[in-house]
């Protein structure tokens, strides 16, 4: 039986522009990305540093969740529904769950023991699980087509921190590998900028486009009434899935090269397989924690696979929980992916903070469903966007990074973050007027910086 992905973006723009939404589309069909579904979700456990709440007009599945963060999640994976399920998703009720990246440093108070250069600019949230009791899934046996409409940027492409800054915190990191701090850490920049059009519209034709195996499009109510979040995300790489029978898989990416030239070089770059064969470790390590005794294994060192725009070196780690283990359980076992992080993970989290200048927030976070039975299915948040949406104003952010080790080289990684950025600007109209080129602007200024040129975009 087939059906028309596109019965579920009709779906989606049916529901008022204010009400939490979600669609999860498998864009591109295998073996761990087939099913695409859509949901309202009927209310929104929040959960912020300090408390939870709960967000809707209609009554929780089991009364009022907790006030405290890491209970409010317990709470949640206690009272998933016990439904019929269509394979790995579900037919009836399930939590929908975007975790931001921060919600690692309240999983892992450690991390917070250094000084940081972060400047929280958005508020977000830690994370925020829509309680959806119906969800329609549909299984295509075809790729979609490619539909709705670009977004138009409207403004300069800024980033934070600036490019040439970015590039001193990559040495700075490879500085600190050479000095025994840490064998690999991921340093990332958030690109923004003003937008103009619809995020649906824009989410559909962004995760069609880019063959998306695990889109995502969550739209989420802001606490104002007014303004909205919507996370959309096209991402290649599954952080855990976890069947009935509580057997969990992990596939961590790590090297990255342009589609458009020979894999042959990534495939033999020892610097890309040696960036993978860290963190298969370090995944071994996090499953370990919470598996039972031997059944830890690794079931693929490397493979690579081919998207749109990239080439990726991707590894497949496999084992099978413990009966007593629970979501917070998990999720401090494994949370944030070691494969956005670098190992060791407390360690590379603490150069994060020292390094970076803004939040990630959705973005090297977790997105997927929280089914029946335990079943789970999260994808890492990279390709992942959020545009905030207040009236007619719309500002994107989109997050892009890299692993860096001790044969890093500064420039080479900075590329690399544009090649990454190039699934959003295949899927963005550009403005002419937003790229001026006078000398007020030079190339060393981040509204020039290489990312939003021409010649990048056209990958």
């Amino acid at each position: 039986m087939s059906y028309n992905t596109h019965c579920i973006w009709h779906t989606a723009s049916t529901y008022p522009t204010d009400a939490p939404i979600v669609v999860l589309c498998s864009a591109a069909q295998g073996t761990w990305a087939r099913h695409s579904m859509c949901a309202h979700a009927q209310g929104v456990l929040r959960i912020t540093r300090a408390e939870a709440r709960w967000i809707g007009d209609v009554p929780h599945p089991a009364g009022a969740p907790p006030r405290d963060p890491l209970a409010a999640l317990a709470w949640a994976d206690a009272v998933r529904t016990h439904g019929t399920t269509h394979d790995a998703c579900p037919g009836a009720g399930a939590w929908i769950a975007v975790l931001n990246y921060e919600l690692g440093e309240l999983l892992e108070p450690a991390v917070c023991n250094t000084p940081s250069r972060i400047e929280d600019d958005r508020n977000a949230p830690l994370a925020e699980l829509l309680w959806c009791p119906q969800v329609t899934v549909q299984d295509p046996d075809t790729s979609p087509t490619p539909g709705g409409d670009p977004l138009q940027q409207r403004s300069p492409c800024d980033s934070s921190p600036p490019e040439p800054d970015h590039r001193d915190s990559i040495a700075e990191a490879v500085e600190a590998i050479h000095a025994g701090d840490v064998f690999q850490v991921n340093i990332a920049r958030r690109l923004t900028m003003a937008v103009d059009g619809d995020p649906l519209t824009w989410s559909q034709h962004a995760i069609t486009s880019s063959l998306a195996p695990f889109g995502a499009m969550v739209r989420l109510p802001g606490d104002d009434g007014t303004a909205t979040r919507m996370v959309t995300s096209m991402s290649p790489e599954l952080f855990l899935h976890v069947d009935a029978q509580r057997h969990i898989t992990s596939r961590p990416i790590k090297g990255t090269a342009s589609a458009d030239q020979p894999i042959d070089a990534l495939r033999d770059s020892t610097k890309d397989a040696a960036e993978l064969h860290m963190i298969v470790d370090l995944v071994r390590n996090d499953l370990g924690r919470v598996s039972t005794t031997g059944s830890v294994q690794v079931h693929s060192a490397r493979e690579l696979e081919t998207h749109v725009t990239v080439h990726h070196g991707v590894a497949e780690v496999r084992g099978r929980l413990r009966d007593d283990v629970n979501l917070v359980d998990l999720l401090r076992a494994t949370f944030p992916p070691g494969s956005i992080t670098g190992a060791p993970k407390i360690r590379a989290m603490q150069l994060i903070r020292e390094l970076e200048t803004r939040p990630r927030g959705a973005y090297c976070g977790a997105i997927g469903l929280l089914g029946p039975d335990g079943t789970t299915m999260l994808s890492v948040a990279i390709r992942t966007a959020t545009v905030l949406q207040q009236n007619s104003e719309c500002t994107l952010d989109y997050g892009t990074g890299g692993g860096i080790t001790a044969q890093s080289d500064p420039d080479a990684e900075v590329r690399e973050t544009q090649v990454k950025a190039q699934a959003l600007w295949a899927s963005i109209t550009p403005n002419d007027a937003a790229h001026p080129h006078d000398e007020d602007h030079a190339p060393h200024e981040a509204v020039a910086a290489t990312p939003c040129d021409d010649a990048v975009r056209s990958h």
